[in-house]
């Protein structure tokens, strides 16, 4: 009995989480599994051998499994030898010398397999230049192949915190369900990337907006019931009162050049308002009583695609027409929804696999700006997800800020362990 015991807990550990997500994390919104512990014993009680009992225990997933060799690579004896500190100084740039770059080159051969046996040099060569590029590509640092201050930060964790990262997000492995389906959407919030995977296909990858640090993005499964096309945007309460409020109390026609309308409700319709006949300044969070809506189109904060996520939370996926916002290394920028880059991609690749034909029906509709409502197929699964630590489709182990400071209470929790 103590001997089984003790199995159950490792089983439960090990397959299903040490911890339980809502405890160390309330942003975590998706049901936790338990063991099926009556089913594994019977399991047991049937084979004549555990091995392969235990080996099924661990989630699934490819990523799971390779976070699991990266941390074994990182307890390794080569990374405890190779991990010494970059001193303070100025940025080290392509083309510089001296011991900071023979540090540098030392630092990176420990984690860069095409750096690792390469001979000893002072000198900031090009071979250490694509070091350090790939080196920022995978802690989301701005890639310009300079060390300056945050690719220093980034270089200087210790290694003992990047193990302790690893191994807590294979335990957020092990909250999501075991089976995520054959198709289904990943959106990673810490990592600013939705992947979608679908069977016969490649993976794709794009680059997201994530909410800000006083709107976090949370964590939680939906699934895509259809897409809106050229959909207007009715502005959430707490944007209205708390951003665009005090626009108007500036310049009560600072909305109309966004094209968004002043609605308010009356004998049971919406009815239009002159912005220059109410008393803003009159107005604040507790009192406003209109109604904010931005017309289809270009200007459209939601872009011209919204993918419809039924959950109770009032977030979902959308385009953006502020494009150059991709291009920042931190993207936590929206009000809590997940803005994705090259929507009308991956609204193509959604509704069927002629994406070349879908792209040119979509594109007819895109063009009328009206709004219409697109069916998808069947149900496509969504998971948003907090990883700090991932590997990508290519095996690659990336490593990202904790931009929401989420990782600090497991890692208080991972201590006990």
């Amino acid at each position: 009995l103590a001997f089984t015991a003790v199995f159950l807990r490792y089983a439960q550990d090990l397959g299903y989480g040490a911890l339980v997500a809502k405890d160390v994390d309330p942003n975590w919104h998706i049901p936790q599994q338990e063991l099926p512990a009556r089913e594994l014993l019977a399991e047991i009680a049937e084979s004549d051998d555990l091995g392969p009992v235990i080996a099924q225990l661990p989630p699934p997933h490819a990523a799971y499994r390779q976070l699991r060799e990266a941390l074994a690579d990182y307890r390794g004896q080569r990374y405890a030898e190779r991990w010494p500190a970059l001193p303070n100084g100025p940025s080290l740039r392509p083309g510089d010398q001296g011991p900071r770059v023979g540090w540098l080159r030392q630092r990176l051969g420990a984690l860069d397999p095409q750096l690792r046996n390469a001979a000893r040099s002072d000198f900031y060569d090009d071979r250490l230049v694509a070091a350090v590029e790939r080196f920022q590509a995978s802690h989301g640092l701005d890639v310009d192949g300079i060390v300056g201050k945050n690719t220093r930060a980034a270089l200087n964790v210790p290694r003992e915190k990047r193990i302790a990262q690893i191994a807590l997000n294979m335990e957020r492995w092990r909250w999501l369900p075991r089976q995520l389906g054959e198709s289904h959407i990943l959106v990673n919030i810490a990592g600013f990337h939705l992947t979608l995977v679908q069977p016969g296909r490649s993976p794709l990858r794009l680059r997201i907006i994530t909410g800000r640090p006083d709107r976090s993005s949370l964590v939680f499964q939906s699934h895509v019931s259809h897409l809106v096309l050229n959909p207007d945007w009715t502005v959430p309460r707490r944007i209205a009162v708390e951003d665009l409020l005090p626009q108007l109390q500036r310049d009560p026609l600072s909305l109309a050049e966004k094209q968004i309308r002043i609605l308010r409700r009356e004998n049971g319709e919406l009815v239009q308002v002159d912005p220059l006949a109410a008393d803003w300044l009159a107005y604040n969070k507790n009192n406003f009583p209109y109604l904010l809506r931005q017309s289809p189109g270009a200007h459209n904060s939601l872009g011209r695609v919204k993918f419809m996520m039924p959950n109770p939370y009032a977030i979902y996926i959308h385009d953006t027409p502020a494009q150059g916002l991709f291009r920042k290394s931190v993207r936590t920028l929206s009000s809590g929804c997940i803005r994705v880059e090259r929507a009308l991609d991956l609204a193509s690749l959604i509704l069927t696999a002629d994406e070349a034909a879908v792209t040119t029906s979509l594109r007819r509709y895109l063009d009328t700006d009206e709004t219409v409502q697109v069916p998808i197929g069947s149900q496509l699964p969504v998971y948003l997800v907090y990883f700090t630590a991932w590997v990508n489709e290519q095996g690659e182990l990336y490593l990202y800020d904790d931009v929401y400071d989420r990782d600090l209470p497991l890692l208080d929790r991972f201590s006990l362990f």
